[in-house]
């Protein structure tokens, strides 16, 4: 299977939403408009319920409770994945 660069996350993220960017450890790629949209939908208790998510083109979610962070471009994620990867 092909390996996505970065740009082409971001692509997919605009297009579809969210995307799948590591299996392990279940870290998502969202759109803007895709977890503003989802927001409304969480819990009061949901520690980003009331994130200010028109900071960034982009957010990048896990599945460990940790809040969602913003990035702009194909660099910024490369950074991202780099930091996860690395713990």
């Amino acid at each position: 299977m092909k390996q996505l660069s970065c740009k082409e996350f971001l692509e997919a993220a605009q297009k579809h939403g969210c995307v799948p960017l590591l299996y392990e450890g279940g870290v998502y790629l969202y759109s803007q408009e895709a977890i503003m949209k989802e927001q409304g939908d969480w819990d009061e208790a949901d520690l980003a319920k009331d994130m200010d998510f028109s900071t960034c083109f982009f957010w990048v979610t896990t599945d460990d409770d940790a809040r969602p962070q913003g990035i702009n471009n194909a660099d910024e994620l490369q950074e991202l994945i780099e930091q996860i990867e690395s713990n």
